[in-house]
């Protein structure tokens, strides 16, 4: 196995469940002010 080919594979590994890990957050934190959002136009 050649050692450059290695590094990258790790690095776009590691990249990509960061990139799921920040589309999850992010689509929670959008559910979540998306649910309030609407709580706040029902109680008026």
């Amino acid at each position: 196995m050649d050692i450059r080919c290695l590094i990258p594979c790790e690095y776009l590994e590691y990249a990509d469940s960061s990139v799921q890990l920040f589309f999850q957050e992010f689509t929670y934190i959008g559910y979540f002010f998306a649910t309030f959002i609407l709580k706040i136009f029902l109680m008026c």
